[in-house]
């Protein structure tokens, strides 16, 4: 009875101690300490709470049947009962009179062991409830990036659908950057550092994901608009020598003045998405003796492959050169 009146004290002792707010003040230690790491596609905890509800199980029961080593003694002796084998037989399991059948029968230990149980069950059921909270990320390590992406390129988004995207990954790394990563539940300690560090991994990776998959849209549009800019700009520099070359050259002055409105919108729009996928995109800063500190593009995430800042001065240039030759041809044409 005094083991399990000690046993319940140091349970009550320490879950009152996960309860103080004053982090100044030291009291008694959890007796376990457990983490919680991510391995996909679950949460997994070590030591698994089955075990650990096991292991309280057991040493509580063995508190219980210590009386089993305390042999009765027969009647008006000194001595010991020794084993009995009902059937006679010395191969089958001993029936040892001890003092364990009165004590499994006394109302106060039973109470007790009881009390103990349950505060080891809620314990458990804390843990459990403290490790569900972490699933409100899932959709972040569970989802195939390839297949949601995809869907989402098929709707033709715009820039402000990129930008909220990315805005909600890095809003959840930033939330779990800022959450306790250690909670004390009743007698257990969860650390939740290494599981917090690998969605926040996944968090930065689904920006890497969809700067990447922005760059390649744009890419293929940049490069169109720069190869069309190379090609213009190699008609211009042509000389017409029959008529049709001089109309085809005055339709394609012609379209370049007309259109440098819209296609200043068009790089515009492509400056802004290039922005977008730099303000986003995930940092690191290395060190070099003697030199300050750079920040670099994390590796994975290709966000200066879709610059556009090439275009706007050789569109520039194209219009300028398209007026130019124009007015050149002002005499022919007459």
């Amino acid at each position: 009875l005094k083991s399990l009146v000690s046993f319940q004290k140091i349970l009550n002792k320490s879950i009152q101690s996960s309860m103080e707010k004053d982090p100044y003040k030291t009291g008694p230690q959890p007796l376990f300490k457990i983490i919680a790491i991510l391995v996909q596609p679950e949460i997994v905890i070590h030591p698994p709470m089955v075990d650990v509800s096991k292991l309280l199980g057991k040493l509580v029961n063995n508190l219980a049947r210590c009386s089993k080593a305390f042999t009765r003694w027969m009647h008006n002796t000194c001595m010991e009962t020794p084993p009995q084998y009902p059937s006679g037989s010395e191969d089958e399991e001993p029936v040892v009179f001890s003092y364990n059948l009165d004590i499994s029968k006394n109302h106060e230990v039973n109470k007790l062991i009881s009390t103990i149980n349950d505060t080891i069950s809620n314990s458990v059921s804390q843990v459990t409830r403290y490790i569900e909270s972490w699933r409100k990320h899932q959709h972040i390590w569970k989802l195939d990036k390839n297949n949601v992406l995809d869907k989402f390129v098929s709707k033709n988004p715009v820039t402000l659908d990129f930008d909220k995207k990315l805005e909600e990954y890095c809003k959840t790394a930033e939330v779990i950057k800022q959450e306790p990563k250690v909670a004390q539940c009743a007698f257990i300690q969860v650390s939740c550092d290494l599981l917090a560090d690998s969605i926040i991994k996944e968090a930065e990776n689904w920006v890497k994901a969809t700067i990447n998959t922005m760059t390649d849209i744009d890419k293929k549009r940049i490069d169109e608009i720069g190869k069309y800019i190379e090609d213009m700009n190699a008609k211009l520099e042509e000389t017409p020598t029959k008529l049709d070359d001089l109309k085809e050259m005055l339709s394609d002055i012609s379209t370049i003045i007309s259109s440098s409105l819209q296609m200043e919108l068009d790089i515009l729009g492509l400056e802004e998405r290039y922005r977008t996928r730099m303000l986003n995109a995930p940092t690191k800063k290395v060190f070099d003796e003697g030199v300050a500190s750079v920040e670099i593009d994390h590796e994975g995430c290709n966000v200066k492959n879709g610059d556009p800042s090439y275009l706007r001065p050789a569109w520039f240039k194209l219009v300028d050169k398209a007026v130019d030759v124009d007015e050149k041809l002002e005499g022919v044409k007459e």
